[in-house]
């Protein structure tokens, strides 16, 4: 005799959503579990019947998780005198079914917890079919194209009026330097038209004759340059540009053009700055490097200086003042300072998050140094990094200068050198080092920003020993009346020196970095991104054909997410940076984030990177959505963000170089990023060949492809880059460099390039480019870019007392920026090292190219850069190790007392404090140093630091890395500070030790009402976290107290009307619903909608939330048309506000297929699990939690339908995305397992079965532990299994252990106690101990009867058919009868009569007119159910066929 049960679905053990914040905020949704369907006696000469679904529990805004509970059967055998032939007892299956989700977040306890938010409106394309029975529109979600079909980029009208419809970058073309109007009178689309740029090149030149004579590609070449424009490879006459006043007039022009119509206001504006930036560069002589991107047959080299640039001062807070003086006799004023001034400077602003350097390159310097001919190129260098901060000292030496008779031999050779980058100095080859630098930053632009800034001091009643110094402060003098700098004083000593220049440094950089502007860690990681971009725009070689492809993906509103892919360093975040500024200089309304992965250390954690977007949705348009603080939540939550931004005004959201994000958390499965972006938002991405792209490939978006450059593009750039340089390659050495393949990546020809830049031999050059070109990979070459700097920069013996750098004072320099966590400031670098400012700026002009500053950091430029370094320098034993402990004693030495002073998770970190703690625990755990990282977090003050919301994620890794966690716990629970054990409490709720967080909330409420029962807000904060804690546990009994508790001062606290009160009346009600107590929560329920409907309205997303709450509450009581009613409504407003896409969407759908489930109603779920299952793989990808839990119902189904092969696959594709996307141990798992094994027991594959219940029961035992009604719930399952083995006495200590556990956590009146009692009494049935039967079944029979109220309740049903089995067995004909048709009437009251169970209670009281010789009124009970299983399920299936057999026996 085989016996099947029902079991349960979901395990709860859920993590709040607001983790850290338990306030009145905190947003607690349900999470439902699965519980057994009842099923009815089956016979043992009859083909089992279809399985029960087992269910986990669907995902909400919050959800704890909804206890599965097994209703086991009535037993039907013969009497012990005469048993029937053909009776099987009444059991519910152990299959798990899903059980409706509700309004909380799902938080599973296991280490990557499952939060169940909402998320955002996902566009829906595949067309479903009409869902029987279900109120549902019947459309096909499939998005229309406006009338118009494809769209149409809007017209725009160019200077003569000619209209233009292709999107095209090549506006910067006709706009660039353009000498007259003529320029606009072109099409922009010409952009493709080789006589359209040889009429520019006319233009431009002003004549009448080709400008391209060379057979290359025509090129236009717009450099910030006064001379230099190139059309093709011809220079262009410096006519091309503009004068001042011609700039004026064309001002004019374009105004009269915009006011007449002919213009359009975003055509006037570019036009404007790049005639205001032709006015800027008429009066410079600079040339900036070019960072070239890609080049192809029309390429634009394209000046950046007139976009809309990030960086500035205020944004880049990193700040540099060049002090200019003589030597010998400023000691004085020097050490006043470097010493005192400067100090007190950097401590006052770094709470601003300013970086603040002192560049004194005379301090310290050696002649090792100045023989090396360097200084005046350095210093004037250093005076353009430093720019507009400049101070200048003067006393009476004039300084290093040529003699009035006679040369100084290293001064002309210093002076020439420097003259090859500063040309103008050749006019003052007499004058003195200290001169020249004041002319560089004063004297020769007295109408710029460091002029007018300027701090001159010179020193009173100082005799002048040189005329030429007398001229020079009588030159400075007659400046300072003409309005220039702002100082020019007088002092007497270095005391009045400081009081004077601290003054007046302040005022500057207090207009710079005003107090009220001190950066968010938002804008400081924003900052450091937007540094990132315009460090690829300096000049970028730009085509237009990627402009123009790109642009118009995203003017077609069907267009799904792109991906720019390519090789590394060919040029992929060149282009997006540079594409990134222009778009957002054309569409300032829209929110634009890019994200540059590998730009700042967070970038590259997918949590951090998460919170980053999410904060920036919030701040742009000014939304308040909480952000959750587990991976798992954010991951859910994130499209829910995406759809709001959406819309609004719309989102661009621009992800470079996705392969280099950690993969931790699953990242580089993209299951984070949605499949199809909602409405309004555009996904622009970039990957190369990893993990990443292989997701990116099999979900078929669009690619574009960047190429390596061709031969005569490398062709082309060799000689502009070198010509800017000042120097010439000949046509062979040319020819070595263009020919060689590795030079079509941008990112190599730039590097081999600069190299032969600072290659001083000509001789020589031809071997060193051979030498270069044998590196075939880009860190190859960095590496011999390494050897070179190591050769050309050698420290002088006694220069520094750290063993680092004595190892190698490049490795040290650049293996402190690979392991920093974010990057070293400069100031950082230098007390690091302890290096002086004079050999540290020859070594830092030399890595410009290399290294960018990040909001202040330096950082690598590129990641070729980083593998190089590790690859190099890693041959040193245990360097970066040691480098690691350099930065530890650093920040714990400097930065000790402000982290020792941190009272509380809510201080404001000083800027000093916050860098300690970004980097020291960060070293520890990089060098795996267990037990310093183990004493640093347990430390009272950092603990309460590194909880903060700012490092929360980082403080979960450490503890797990170092288990960290008793040591926490015991350094935090003596304290009795109400904040410390609310802080601690809430850390351990969020790594999932529920009862330590218990214990702690337990200490801060007696801390509450001991030390301020008056402060009642405290009071509840302290109730919510610890009611929630309780609930997780399975202590509900507890539970509901606390958080009555807490609802009652909320009621006190704040108005009905409340948004935050609804959440907490919501947070009972799943209490309340999880003990069965299902009158107080549905009471609660319609409470926390009305609140709801009153400050919402009917339409709203909450409002739609309690909806589906109800329909689960409904389900779970049997009230199957009530709960349908509920979640349509719910399907209606989600529909309705949120899209056709929408997770939460999908989740009332999944709640609806559920209910139908319950009723029997298979083929009504099946639809709305397969639009569930389609909008959540569209959403989250088909490996995602969600789609699991779709699948298991779906196998639920099949395997009641007996389709028990199908049932087997879909769960074991259901278990391995849970194992791949949770870990082995999560609850999830545990959940399907138990499907498993109660499909293996349908088939009475009972061995099997024992197998995955006990791997199911030996997780829930780590997960929640044994006095968790999940627990014990797993305990029943593997007793009932045992049970069918005939193994009863291994069965009955677990049937009465998962009573106690039951009673203890749930309370007496519970249904999972009654359907403990009643498995308990089946066994004892099986076992012929009927006497100790009757007074469970009656203990059961009481509870289900009281909690229904005198309602048809389904379970009661189950519950009279395996009474009656008993009262057959005891041969009390009469009761057993009686008991049968109460279970009968109480059955067709439940569901109708045309509903399988009726059937089954049908055959039951069948059966039993056999077994009393009555067949003639056994035949109308068969023939009624198989007339019902035809109509059910058709003439051919297994049930119905037994039917009939029944009928003819």
């Amino acid at each position: 005799m085989s016996f099947f049960r029902r079991a349960e679905g979901g395990l709860s053990v859920n993590r709040p959503l607001d983790a850290g914040n338990m306030g009145p905020k905190a947003q607690m949704a349900e999470r439902s579990l699965s519980y057994d369907r009842p099923l009815d006696a089956v016979l043992s000469a009859a083909p089992p019947p279809p399985p029960p679904v087992s269910n986990t529990g669907m995902m909400q805004q919050v959800a704890p998780s909804r206890v599965a509970y097994t209703r086991p059967l009535g037993a039907v055998s013969g009497a012990p005198s005469a048993p029937p032939p053909q009776m099987a007892q009444m059991r519910a299956s152990s299959i798990a079914y899903t059980r409706p989700l509700d309004a909380a977040t799902a938080v599973p306890a296991a280490p990557t917890p499952l939060v169940q938010p909402a998320a955002p409106s996902i566009s829906y394309t595949r067309p479903l079919g009409a869902l029987t029975n279900v109120a549902l529109p019947q459309r096909a979600y499939q998005k229309p194209l406006d009338a118009q079909g494809a769209p149409v980029v809007a017209t725009q009208i160019a200077a003569a009026g000619r209209p233009y419809q292709k999107p095209l970058d090549a506006i910067e073309v006709v706009s660039n330097y353009a000498p007259s109007a003529r320029a606009y009178q072109k099409p922009l689309d010409a952009a493709d038209d080789s006589d359209y740029w040889t009429d520019l090149g006319h233009a431009l030149n002003g004549d009448g004759a080709s400008g391209n004579q060379t057979g290359l590609p025509p090129v236009v070449l717009a450099v910030s340059s006064s001379s230099q424009y190139l059309f093709g490879s011809q220079y262009m006459p410096e006519k091309s540009l503009l004068t001042p006043d011609e700039i004026d007039a064309e001002l004019k022009n374009l105004r009269d053009l915009l006011d007449a119509g002919f213009l359009q206001a975003f055509q006037y504006e570019e036009r404007k700055a790049d005639l205001i930036k032709q006015k800027k560069f008429a009066f410079s002589s600079s040339i900036p490097h070019v960072s070239f991107g890609e080049l192809s047959a029309n390429v634009i080299l394209d000046s950046m200086d007139d976009a809309p640039h990030t960086s500035s001062k205020a944004a880049n807070r990193n700040v540099r003042v060049f002090i200019s003086s003589t030597f010998r006799d400023m000691g004085d004023e020097r050490e006043a300072l470097l010493k005192h001034v400067f100090p007190l400077l950097q401590k006052e602003y770094r709470e601003r998050g300013v970086s603040l350097t002192a560049v004194d390159l005379r301090w310290g310097i050696t002649s090792e140094q100045t023989n090396n001919a360097q200084t005046i190129n350095v210093c004037l260098s250093e005076i353009d990094r430093c720019r507009p901060y400049f101070v200048t000292l003067l006393g009476g030496r004039y300084g290093w200068a040529q003699p009035d008779h006679g040369v100084d031999e290293l001064l002309k050779r210093t002076h020439d050198r420097a003259a090859e980058s500063f040309p103008w100095i050749r006019k003052f080859s007499t004058r003195s080092v200290t001169e020249l630098e004041i002319r560089h930053a004063l004297l020769n632009d007295m109408g710029s920003e460091t002029s007018r800034r300027g701090l001159v001091y010179m020193r009173k009643d100082a005799q002048d020993e040189d005329t030429r110094l007398t001229h020079l402060k009588k030159e400075l003098q007659d400046a300072r009346s003409q309005g220039a700098f702002r100082a020019l004083g007088q002092y007497r000593d270095a005391e009045e020196l400081k009081r004077t220049l601290s003054a007046d440094l302040m005022k500057l950089l207090d207009e710079d970095f005003p107090a009220a502007t001190v950066p968010t860690p938002l804008e400081r990681e924003r900052q450091a991104h937007d540094a990132f971009q315009d460090s690829r725009c300096r000049v970028y070689v730009s085509k237009p054909s990627y402009f123009s492809e790109l642009n118009s993906h995203l003017l077609n509103p069907t267009s799904g997410p792109i991906v720019v892919v390519g090789d590394a360093g060919v040029g992929k975040s060149a282009f997006l940076c540079n594409w990134a500024v222009r778009y957002k200089r054309d569409n300032p309304d829209k929110l634009v984030i890019t994200h540059f992965i590998g730009a700042t250390s967070a970038s590259t954690d997918l949590a951090q990177t998460l919170t980053r977007i999410m904060q920036e949705i919030n701040s742009f348009y000014q939304l308040d959505k909480e952000i959750p603080t587990s991976v798992t939540a954010m991951v859910e939550k994130f499209p829910e963000f995406l759809a709001e931004a959406g819309k609004r005004r719309g989102l661009v959201l621009l992800l470079d170089a996705l392969d280099q994000l950690s993969p931790a958390d699953g990242a580089q499965d993209l299951l984070w990023l949605p499949t199809i972006s909602p409405d309004g938002v555009r996904l622009v991405l970039s990957c190369q060949t990893s993990p990443c792209l292989n997701v990116i490939t099999k979900r078929k978006w669009r690619s574009m492809q960047i190429q390596p450059l061709s031969k005569a593009e490398r062709t082309i750039l060799i000689s502009e880059y070198m010509q800017q340089a000042g120097k010439k390659l000949t046509p062979e050495q040319t020819e070595l460099v263009a020919s060689s393949n590795q030079c079509g990546y941008p990112l190599f020809l730039r590097t081999l390039l600069e190299e032969l830049r600072v290659f001083g031999s000509f001789e020589q050059l031809e071997s060193k480019i051979s030498g270069y070109l044998a590196a075939k990979t880009i860190p190859d070459l960095f590496d011999k870019v390494f050897e070179r700097l190591e050769k050309d920069f050698v420290l002088p013996a006694n220069s520094t007392n750290c063993k680092e750098v004595e190892k190698s004072f490049i490795g040290a320099v650049l293996g402190l920026v690979l392991v920093s966590r974010k990057g070293l400031a400069e100031s950082e670098m230098l007390e690091c090292l302890n290096l002086t400012q004079a050999y540290w700026s020859p070594l830092f002009l030399a890595l410009e190219e290399f290294l960018v500053s990040r909001s202040g950091f330096l950082a690598f430029f590129h990641d070729y850069m980083r593998q190089a370094v590790e690859k190099r320098y890693s041959r040193i034993p245990n360097f970066f190790n040691d480098l690691r402990r350099l930065l530890t004693g650093y920040w714990n030495s400097k930065a000790a007392s402000e982290m020792a002073a941190v009272r509380s998770s809510k201080d404001k970190l000083s800027p000093l404090a916050q860098r300690a703690f970004e980097e020291v625990p960060f070293h520890y755990e990089a060098s795996s140093d267990i037990n310093s990282l183990r004493n640093f977090i347990s430390k009272p003050s950092h603990f309460r630091a590194l909880a903060a919301q700012a490092f929360r994620f980082d403080l979960v890794r450490y503890v797990r890395s170092c288990d960290g966690a008793v040591a926490i716990k015991n350094a935090m629970q003596s304290l009795s500070d109400i904040s410390d054990m609310d802080t601690t409490a809430s850390f351990f709720k969020e790594l999932g030790s529920y009862e330590i967080a218990e214990d702690f909330y337990q200490k801060a409420l007696v801390a509450a009402e001991k030390v301020n029962p008056r402060n009642e807000v405290t009071l509840a904060d302290v109730l919510d976290g610890l009611g929630y804690v309780q609930r997780l546990r399975g202590k509900y009994i507890d539970a509901a107290k606390t958080l009555e508790r807490c609802l009652e001062l909320k009621r006190r606290l704040l108005k009905e009307d409340d948004g935050s009160l609804a959440t907490s009346i919501n947070n009972l009600a799943i209490v309340f619903r999880k003990q069965g107590k299902y009158e107080r929560a549905e009471e609660l329920y319609n409470n926390a909608l009305a609140i709801r409907l009153k400050i919402f309205g009917t339409t709203h997303a909450d409002v739609a939330q309690s909806y589906n709450s109800l329909g689960c509450l409904y389900q779970d009581q049997g009230k199957f048309e009530i709960a349908e009613k509920n979640l349509m409504e719910a399907i209606r407003l989600r529909e309705l506000l949120l899209g056709s896409g929408h997770p939460d969407l999908a989740m009332s759908l999944f709640n609806l297929g559920n209910v139908y489930l319950d009723w029997s109603r298979f083929q009504e779920s099946v639809p709305l699990y397969d639009r569930a299952l389609e909008i959540y793989e569209a959403c989250f990808g088909p490996q995602h939690p969600y789609v699991a839990q779709v699948l298991n119902s779906m196998a639920g189904v099949q395997q009641e339908m007996g389709h028990y092969d199908d049932a087997e696959k879909i769960y074991f594709r259901t278990l391995q995305i849970r194992e791949a996307s949770l870990g082995s141990s999560h609850p999830d798992v545990a959940l399907t397992l138990n499907d498993i094994a109660v499909l293996y027991s349908r088939q009475n594959r009972f061995d099997e079965a024992v197998v995955y219940y006990k791997r199911a029961l030996e997780i829930r035992r780590a997960v929640v532990g044994e006095a968790h009604p999940d627990y014990a719930q797993a305990l029943k399952n593997l007793a009932t299994v045992y049970q069918d083995l005939g193994r009863y006495h291994e069965a009955l200590p677990l049937f009465e252990k998962t009573l106690d556990v039951y009673k203890t956590a749930l309370g007496e009146l519970h249904p999972n106690v009654a359907s403990a009692c009643t498995g308990l009494a089946g066994l004892k049935q099986q076992m012929g101990r009927f006497n100790e039967c009757i007074p469970l079944y009656e203990k059961a029979l009481q509870i289900y009867g009281d909690l229904a109220g005198g309602a048809p309740d389904s379970d009661m049903a189950l519950t009279l058919n395996d009474f009656a089995v008993l009262f057959f067995k005891m041969q009390n004909w009469a009761k057993a009868e009686e008991t049968y048709l109460r279970a009968l009437d109480m059955y067709e009251r439940c569901f109708g009569e045309k509903h399988p169970d009726v059937c089954q209670a049908l055959i039951n009281i069948g059966h039993f007119h056999v077994s009393r010789g009555d067949k003639g009124k056994a035949k109308e009970y068969f023939t009624r159910a198989a007339e019902t299983y035809r109509e059910i399920f058709g003439a051919n299936h297994a049930k119905t066929l037994h039917a009939i057999s029944l009928t003819s026996a």
